[in-house]
């Protein structure tokens, strides 16, 4: 299973961008996303996990629910007392054997632990036109 996460902050506009990235709508939705080769089905979930509040584990049981889906695109914010930072959930996903194909980081100071092959960070997203910073994490993903 493939997970594309944007990181971020109160407001620095992640579900917007998970949006602008999926002509998504709603809190979870299944919707195919162009890639530069294929189409993927893919669940999109706006709200970041720790807002919904969804530990590592609850994620794995709503994707039960979703068994056709070849990718996940989530947010997940920097940090959060109740449900542990970006990192801490970066390092379960991995642990529980998910490949993460993108990290969108839209913090200027959030550092993520691991270093992806596609990722990307965005300074100052929350003045930075959303459609802009979209067109910058589809060319690092690899999406059309």
């Amino acid at each position: 299973m493939e997970l594309n996460i944007v990181i971020g902050g109160h407001d620095a506009r992640k579900s917007s961008l998970i949006r602008a990235l999926s002509g998504g709508f709603g809190r979870s939705k299944e919707f195919d996303i162009k890639l530069l080769n294929q189409t993927d089905l893919t669940w999109v979930i706006t709200n970041a996990l720790q807002e919904i509040p969804w530990s590592v584990k609850q994620f794995q049981q709503e994707l039960k629910k979703h068994l056709i889906v070849k990718r996940v695109l989530l947010a997940l914010r920097c940090v959060n007392r109740k449900h542990g930072d970006a990192n801490n959930y970066i390092r379960q996903f991995i642990r529980l054997g998910y490949n993460i194909d993108g990290i969108a980081l839209l913090d200027d100071s959030y550092k993520v632990t691991n270093s992806f092959p596609r990722q990307i960070q965005i300074n100052n997203s929350n003045i930075t036109p959303t459609n802009d910073i979209a067109s910058k994490v589809r060319t690092i993903w690899g999406w059309n």
